[in-house]
């Protein structure tokens, strides 16, 4: 498709031919691509603009990052924004303090989960913690789960122990959800402390969360993403 017809594609009624013009950019150069990507950014449909923000992940350049800044603060839709978050990320340590400032100020789960899920690969271990530990009071109960799985990472490392101070708490959680997952995070520390909980957890009233156990002696709590 050359630039003539993706430009009136663009500008077609039909959401379908938009995204089948938003796919040919693919083959274009980021100089060429950007400036058509930020229209699609303003598109009336939400699967428009969650599309142009994963297409600017993949075109880097100084517009893109403002562009994915834009859509990951101000999008009125959580499905923009949480792809947004995935595709800000690409630009690695540039991306970070946008990312902090979402999770803070966006409270919407899939945002959040997006958010964890992408700073596990940019390498920011204290950051990852602290997200981590004000995810564990979420109103959501998958962000909560998400961030005992992530704090299960830091099993092995200098951060253990205070990793296994912001778990173990969780014993004593109303939700068969959170502990049956704190079960199988638990798994991944070898550490005393890990080890008596473990014992608690395994007294459980709830019959999930007893199955957590005996299932995580036998296989590693599965990690985020």
């Amino acid at each position: 498709m050359d630039l003539g017809q993706i430009e009136a594609k663009l500008r077609s009624s039909d959401v379908q031919e938009r995204i089948r013009a938003m796919t040919a950019l693919r083959a274009y150069e980021p100089a060429i691509a950007v400036p058509l990507l930020q229209g699609c950014c303003q598109d009336n449909e939400f699967v428009v603009r969650s599309l142009a923000a994963m297409a600017l992940g993949h075109k880097r350049t100084p517009d893109s990052f403002a562009l994915l800044q834009t859509l990951l603060h101000d999008d009125a839709d959580a499905n923009v924004r949480a792809e947004a978050a995935n595709a800000i990320a690409s630009f690695g340590e540039a991306a970070i303090a946008d990312l902090t400032q979402a999770f803070h100020t966006d409270q919407h789960w899939l945002v959040r989960l997006s958010i964890l899920s992408v700073l596990q690969g940019l390498n920011q271990s204290q950051m990852l913690f602290d997200l981590s530990v004000l995810a564990l009071n979420d109103a959501d109960l998958s962000v909560r789960e998400a961030a005992i799985d992530l704090l299960a990472t830091f099993a092995d490392t200098p951060m253990q122990t205070f990793a296994l101070d912001k778990l173990v708490p969780l014993l004593r959680s109303e939700y068969w959800q959170l502990r049956a997952h704190l079960a199988r995070a638990l798994h991944c520390f070898d550490h005393h402390q890990a080890r008596e909980a473990l014992q608690t957890l395994r007294q459980d009233d709830n019959h999930h969360v007893v199955a957590a156990v005996l299932e995580g002696s036998v296989r590693p709590s599965p990690s985020l993403g």
